[in-house]
């Protein structure tokens, strides 16, 4: 019977094996990183293959163009002023980091054939909740059973750090090595959750899973007591749900706590909290806002502008700011806590100044696509798979003001991804609305 099979009609589709090895490449990101970047690099090529990349025409593209040559430039003479003054390390870092930018800033193009379609954002999104399982277990691993790491796989190419928590204060990492890492991936897939929740109505089993993973989500976010992850939370909220579901969701808590005032139904007092949720409450509430220039991510920022000041075109290269910070403090900085003073720092303000202009056009003109009240043009039953894409874009991006998450290479890559897929949204709207002016007229 197999031998009668004409391997001739056989016909593999180049896209459709694009499209699978970006699949699977988005559901390895977080836990097996190294062959998800071999399954994410096979469907560059096939998509570059298939498709010509328009550097110049497209606007977006020609932005990130222009951004990796003053990069390129900025690294060049970095490695020239200072190649016998900085170790061989030092010289490998600026390398890979020129690298690392141009690798992103071609994702962000090729990655978009995978994306244009709500189907095809929809399967990310399911590969994307799916490929977090992993960190769940990891935390749970971590914060319930006291499973410790790391654990090495495939001779140290991968590895789960699962480090041991001593004390209160250390919030819960799973597999990543800082809580503020795991925050931040548990912040944007949070957003996804949130959405098929709510959009699940024919399961029961569906609705099920999706609440467990939506609870766990939840928890483990604020566990691992990262501020930038919480407002992650909140900033969701109400893109996801609507004004309207927040305002009779803060109505119904007033009316819980001041029945609860009156009648003395629950003595809140009793509660009791997990260590590491005390911390978090105490690191909001202990807060000197009266003195901001006493906090360390201030001090930090002030010397980077300081620094940016000397340097403003090219900047110092990237890889050197840890070595200079520790000249005007004996804090060890590993970078400025802030994507855009970091930017400036390393390649120069035009730099910082190019990608913030791409970033902030490109979140606002979705948003005003996505959340325009006259767009009748756009797709009801998609909508609220945009709105959840545009929190996670958002929060994903305005998390990059307090902390640098952005340089650990599963979170560049997987926002890289979100912001292709934003652009997707905004063109697929933006023909939507062109087809519906050219029915009306």
């Amino acid at each position: 019977m197999i031998n009668n099979i004409d391997t001739k009609d056989i016909k593999f589709d180049k896209f459709d094996i694009g499209q699978l090895s970006f699949n699977i490449g988005v559901l390895l990101i977080s836990s097996v990183l190294p062959i998800s970047i071999i399954c994410l690099l096979f469907s560059l090529i096939i998509s570059i293959s298939i498709k010509k990349i328009k550097f110049i025409k497209d606007r977006w593209n020609l932005l990130l163009s222009v951004s990796f040559i003053l990069i390129l430039l900025s690294s060049i003479r970095s490695l020239v002023e200072n190649y016998f003054f900085i170790s061989l390390d030092d010289k490998l870092i600026i390398i890979f980091n020129a690298f690392k930018w141009f690798f992103l800033f071609i994702l962000f193009p090729t990655f978009q054939i995978y994306l244009k379609t709500n189907s095809q954002r929809y399967s990310f999104i399911k590969y994307f909740i799916a490929g977090s399982i992993p960190i769940l277990l990891s935390c749970i691993l971590q914060y319930w059973f006291k499973i410790y790491g790391p654990f090495n796989f495939f001779y140290g190419l991968i590895t789960w750090y699962n480090k041991p928590i001593i004390s209160s204060t250390d919030g819960v990492s799973g597999l990543f090595s800082n809580q503020n890492y795991t925050g931040f991936w548990l912040s944007i897939v949070w957003p996804f959750c949130l959405t098929f929740f709510i959009k699940e109505k024919l399961s029961k089993f569906r609705k099920t899973l999706y609440f467990i993973s939506l609870f766990f989500v939840i928890y483990f976010t604020i566990m691992t007591t990262s501020r930038s992850a919480i407002i992650g939370l909140i900033i969701a909220l109400p893109i996801v749900l609507g004004l309207k579901m927040i305002l009779a969701i803060i109505i119904l808590v007033l009316i819980i706590y001041y029945l609860n005032l009156y009648f003395g139904l629950l003595n809140l007092s009793n509660i009791i909290l997990p260590d590491t949720l005390k911390v978090l409450l105490s690191k909001i509430h202990n807060g000197n806002f009266g003195d901001i220039a006493s906090f360390t991510r201030i001090k930090i920022w002030n010397n980077t502008i300081n620094f940016i000041s000397k340097k403003p075109l090219l900047g110092f290269g990237a890889g050197l700011f840890p070595l200079l910070y520790l000249t005007i403090d004996k804090y060890n900085a590993q970078h400025s806590h802030n994507f855009i003073l970091q930017i400036a720092f390393d390649y120069g303000i035009p730099t910082a100044l190019i990608l913030s202009i791409f970033t902030t056009l490109l979140l606002s003109r979705t948003a005003i696509k996505i959340f325009n009240p006259k767009g009748s043009y756009q797709n009801l039953n998609n909508l609220d798979i945009n709105k959840s894409w545009f929190a996670a874009s958002l929060i994903a991006t305005t998390s990059q003001i307090s902390d640098m998450t952005f340089f650990d290479g599963k979170i560049s890559i997987i926002i890289i991804i979100l912001l292709a897929g934003l652009k997707c949204i905004f063109e697929d709207l933006e023909f939507d609305k062109e087809g519906d002016e050219t029915i009306q007229n």
